[in-house]
């Protein structure tokens, strides 16, 4: 006889950049971030994760219960805005971050 299965499946996280773990894809833009001279913060709160600027320091401020995907999008999203070009970083996450930043600004262009 086969054994009764209970409780939900463990779903596996879809990778936010093919073939970069989500793990190591946010260890790698938490890197970028430090090289940046912005610190990320991740926190308990009523609050939508986002960069924000407290006096003269840059933070992006991670809700803790947030999702590994939604948070991973928050950071490459704020990352986006940035001079990050210069930076030693992996081709497909600068590619992506390049995209980003092309996407927000045709959003934000007045035709």
């Amino acid at each position: 006889m086969g054994r009764k299965r209970t409780g939900s499946k463990t779903q596996r996280e879809k990778p936010v950049i093919a073939g970069i773990v989500n793990e190591e894809l946010m260890q790698n833009l938490q890197d970028i971030a430090s090289q940046l001279g912005i610190q990320v913060r991740h926190e308990k709160g009523d609050f939508r994760s986002a960069g924000c600027r407290v006096e003269e320091k840059k933070l992006i401020i991670l809700k803790k219960t947030d999702a590994a995907e939604t948070k991973i999008l928050t950071l490459m999203s704020e990352l986006a805005k940035l001079d990050f070009e210069k930076l030693d970083i992996p081709p497909a996450i600068h590619d992506r971050l390049r995209l980003m930043r092309i996407q927000t600004v045709e959003e934000n262009s007045v035709v």
